[in-house]
């Protein structure tokens, strides 16, 4: 009888409206535009200009809470890829954001946390950098689909979002 009450109530659980309610909320609070995850993981708009030692020590670590590598290599290789094609020229923060994906692509593993750390301040950076260049004033990943294919700003958008 317990294995069939058991069944039973996570079958129930699976469909509950409140489950399906607490996580589209939790994804229009935190990834839509100024999302609490975007201040999270990249701080309120302007601590991106900060040097890396001072934006690390404000303690930014959304972005990193949970580590997907397979997301880390495959925006690594979308911005190396990048690279090859429009140039670490394009400006500084562009070329800091390349070092960031080769660094994340370098095999030491002992210092993981740190790679992935550096990969999303540099995501951060590039993403309100493009935002002020294309004159928006706040954070929108979401709409990284409206953003021109193979740039930058979606690129560094895509990857917060899907983080």
């Amino acid at each position: 009888m317990r294995i069939i009450w058991w069944f039973v109530a996570s079958i129930g659980s699976l469909v509950s409206p409140s489950n399906f309610a607490m996580y589209a909320g939790n994804v229009t609070d935190n990834c839509q535009t100024e999302g609490q995850f975007y201040m999270d993981a990249c701080g309120p708009p302007g601590d991106e200009l900060l040097p890396y030692s001072q934006w690390k020590r404000r303690k930014y670590t959304a972005g990193i809470a949970q580590i997907d590598t397979n997301i880390f290599d495959s925006y690594a290789a979308a911005i190396v890829d990048l690279n090859g094609r429009l140039g670490a020229g394009r400006d500084p923060f562009f070329a800091q954001y390349v070092q960031a994906a080769h660094q994340w692509q370098s095999v030491d593993p002992e210092n993981m946390e740190d790679r992935a750390l550096a990969f999303v301040y540099h995501s951060c950076r590039n993403m309100r950098h493009e935002a002020k260049e294309n004159s928006l004033s706040y954070d929108q990943p979401e709409k990284y689909q409206e953003l021109d294919a193979n740039s930058v700003a979606r690129t560094s958008s895509q990857f917060l979002y899907d983080t």
